[in-house]
């Protein structure tokens, strides 16, 4: 379910606090979501996720999951979340050291 955040000043102010939180269980009760119309007009009720950090440990993005049903994650569900933003990452650090301005070159051809 993907979205442009950054449509106007609302939605980008709402990605910003997100990265500083685990989760919201339930959107449409927390009162900084509640009245969000991009999060009311996809019905999204869950909302949670974990930073993308670079290699010098600032943060990059983030991975994120969204839900129509309010819902809680198991301690087991957080770290696997965890555990596939580092997969993301390293995915990302090989990209970036096999994709040279040469091997990106070679496969136009």
């Amino acid at each position: 379910m993907g979205g442009n955040f950054s449509d106007n000043r609302a939605d980008s102010s709402t990605v910003g606090i997100w990265r500083n939180r685990r989760g919201v269980r339930d959107l449409a009760r927390d009162p900084r979501f509640a009245n969000n119309p991009w999060l009311k007009e996809r019905g999204l009720r869950f909302y949670a996720g974990v930073p993308l950090r670079g290699p010098n440990g600032f943060p990059v993005g983030s991975l994120c999951i969204l839900d129509t049903k309010p819902r809680d994650m198991s301690p087991q569900e957080q770290d696997l979340l965890k555990m596939i933003a580092a997969d993301v990452m390293e995915q990302i650090k090989r990209r970036r050291v096999t994709d040279t301005p040469d091997t990106l070159e070679s496969e136009k051809k």
